[in-house]
């Protein structure tokens, strides 16, 4: 755990466990269609990406925690979405040596014209591809019990689980259309004691925060392995 941590650019926090799970988790809406005023359908790909990165010279990147969708959980806090910004560069930089990223924000899309105001500003910036990479993720909270059952040590806490989505696409700018896109999941487990042991205990946001970063990293690296196939080597 705390090596992942470390992954993140943020410290270990007493007093909570942080792991991946699997099993009944709550689906995660995705946020793609909305964050670029698409249609479903609009967004089906069925391309391979091999046939994509030989094609386009100059790459921008766009990252986005959204919140807006079902029953969402909190967005990820700044810092943490620019470590995970920093972490597709670096992959890029590591797995992809021909590709230079561009980053930029993403313009507002609350208006439904998030493609129009992208492929806007990836021209003022002279790119011919954008990456696009969202993150969204929902939670459930549930009481806990920790320590032997045998022993007189249990002490009570509550368990979080996150469930993560995590959608990657490259943008074609002068089309207007997506190239490729990719999603996947990941889904953390926190347990986090009432009682606080040690006096360095992160508050409940912070170690959430964390949780909804950790998720988002572990299907981050999965959507990036299948985004970059076929990619320049390094």
């Amino acid at each position: 755990m705390n090596m992942l941590l470390r992954q993140l650019g943020v410290g270990c926090l007493t007093g909570f466990l942080m792991l991946s799970v699997s099993g009944c988790v709550s689906p995660v809406s995705p946020r793609m269609p909305a964050v670029l005023g698409l249609s479903e359908e609009l967004m089906d790909v069925t391309s391979n990406p091999s046939d994509h990165w030989a094609k386009y010279r100059t790459f921008g990147l766009v990252t986005v925690s959204d919140a807006t969708g079902p029953e969402a959980a909190p967005a990820v806090s700044s810092t943490l979405l620019l470590t995970l910004t920093r972490r597709v560069e670096a992959y890029f930089e590591h797995q992809c040596g021909g590709i230079a990223l561009k980053r930029f924000p993403m313009p507002d899309f609350h208006a439904g014209k998030g493609l129009i105001s992208l492929r806007h500003v990836a021209r003022q910036h002279d790119v011919e591809a954008v990456i696009i990479v969202i993150f969204s993720s929902t939670e459930s909270m549930e009481a806990a019990t920790f320590g032997e059952a045998r022993m007189m040590t249990q002490m009570p806490g509550t368990t979080t689980y996150n469930t993560a989505l995590v959608e990657l696409a490259l943008l074609d700018v002068a089309e207007g259309r997506l190239a490729l896109r990719i999603v996947q999941t990941a889904v953390e487990r926190l347990d986090r004691l009432n009682v606080p042991i040690g006096s360095d205990q992160g508050t409940r946001e912070e170690a959430l925060d964390i949780l909804r970063a950790q998720a988002g990293q572990q299907a981050l690296d999965r959507g990036l392995e299948g985004l970059t196939h076929g990619c320049p080597s390094a």
